[in-house]
């Protein structure tokens, strides 16, 4: 008779506890969206690396600039460009693979000193980033493959990207935290 009781009792416990683990979560997903919506007041970033250099001239391909975070990374380029003295051109692979390879050899056409490749895959153009490597055309790319870091594979110095799991999470919280 006693084990007839227990399923419901740990049932209705349960049930009683949960609104305690959503008060929890709600917190802690409050918290996270909070630090990560939060605007930055002090730089956290490296304070010493290599000295500038002068004059420099960089293409940025972009993958498709009605893209909203192609856009920012160019307007932060663009920033960067301007305060380091460089010149910065832009081209606009209008969200296909035929015109950023376009871009691409336009670019390298041009002897940049870099090229940062602006959200798109590098896989469709390992033959042209070989050329622009033997040139002396250095390739650095923003969200070009899911991992952050150099690219051996297609020679690019360094990839920045954020990590889309933790992106997802935080996309989440922030809905829950919104619905209240």
């Amino acid at each position: 008779m006693k084990r007839i009781w227990l399923l419901p009792g740990f049932t209705t416990l349960l049930l009683a506890a949960s609104p305690a683990w959503a008060d929890v979560y709600l917190d802690q997903a409050t918290a996270a969206v909070e630090k990560a919506t939060a605007s930055a007041t002090q730089w956290d970033g490296p304070t010493s690396g290599p000295q500038l250099q002068a004059n420099k001239k960089i293409i940025f391909i972009a993958s498709d600039m009605k893209n909203g975070g192609v856009q920012g990374v160019q307007q932060g380029l663009s920033e960067a460009a301007k305060a380091a003295g460089w010149k910065l051109e832009t081209l606009d692979g209008g969200g296909s693979v035929k015109d950023q390879l376009a871009s691409l050899n336009q670019a390298i056409a041009q002897k940049p000193d870099g090229i940062v490749i602006g959200g798109w895959n590098p896989n469709v153009a390992k033959i042209p980033l070989k050329k622009a490597v033997q040139q002396g055309i250095v390739l650095t790319a923003w969200h070009a493959v899911p991992e952050p870091g150099p690219i051996a594979k297609y020679n690019v110095f360094y990839n920045v990207t954020s990590d889309s799991n933790e992106v997802a999470r935080i996309a989440a919280q922030y809905a829950v935290v919104q619905s209240g």
